[in-house]
């Protein structure tokens, strides 16, 4: 699983969450989807729209790794997603969350024209500003604290945040699934025993969320192995597991794409 797609999956099912993060004061019934415009094949990761009174689309990216053009590439979502849409739609917001201050580029390169808007934010800031009313979005804690030890001694406060929300036990289910997601992805030393102790699961293999997300950990560890035996076979340094698993799965592919070609070219 991406970053990306931590957020995606929780805001999916709690649309209203994205906007206690982000600041926004919105009512009203609101979905979250991803979605293509057909005319371009764009994809838009993220696009928010109220059900009962369409008044304004949020187009949202989550940001966890870096890209100097993310400003223009969620420009270029929503330019596509008007081109495709009759004259005299609603207003947009645009908001771009960082999962590290370091990611953000700068200043973006244009500004829209109220009533339009756009904002960024960072992950650890959003969560401060809530204080001590996190909600479902204490699943997102372990991504900023500081280190292993941090998230050891704070899980069983999170667990109990979870706990105590008045969610239907499906959507506790869910919530506490994606937290050890997190943990597991974020702090890859940990064993299996210490994640079932730390959020207080059932056994996590017998979770759906746990089978996700082990397999999604085992695919990760296959990618790497196969890099470092590709950098090995063309004799090159080998690179590190922890600077490997740094990377997203699609930074890994191209990379090993890029070996596979050199490998090739020099066997013919």
């Amino acid at each position: 699983m991406t970053t990306d797609q931590w957020f995606y999956e929780l805001f999916r099912r709690f649309p209203d969450q994205l906007f206690r993060l982000a600041g926004l004061h919105f009512e009203g019934r609101w979905r979250m989807e991803s979605v293509t415009v057909k005319t371009t094949e764009k994809r838009i990761d993220a696009l928010l729209f109220r059900l009962d009174a369409p008044d304004v689309f949020v187009f949202v990216e989550f940001q966890g790794w870096s890209d100097p053009a993310i400003y223009w590439r969620l420009y270029r979502e929503i330019t596509t997603w008007y081109e495709s849409r009759p004259a005299g739609e609603s207003p947009f917001v645009a908001v771009v969350v960082f999962l590290d201050p370091g990611l953000d580029p700068g200043d973006p390169p244009l500004e829209p024209r109220p009533p339009n808007r756009f904002l960024k934010l960072c992950l650890a800031d959003g969560l401060r500003a809530l204080k001590e009313d996190p909600g479902p979005l204490v699943v997102f804690r372990p991504l900023v604290v500081e280190d292993l030890d941090a998230a050891r001694r704070e899980a069983p406060e999170w667990v109990r945040t979870l706990r105590a929300l008045n969610l239907p036990a499906a959507d506790v289910t869910f919530l506490i699934g994606h937290l050890a997601d997190i943990l597991i992805r974020r702090f890859k030393e940990l064993s299996l025993e210490e994640v079932k102790a730390m959020i207080e699961l059932v056994p996590l293999d017998e979770t759906r969320a746990g089978r996700e997300a082990f397999a999604l950990v085992r695919e990760e560890g296959r990618r790497i192995g196969r890099l470092q035996t590709l950098e090995s076979l063309l004799g090159l340094p080998e690179s590190s597991v922890e600077a490997l698993s740094r990377l997203t799965p699609e930074a890994l592919d191209r990379r090993i794409d890029e070996l596979m070609r050199r490998l090739r070219s020099g066997l013919q």
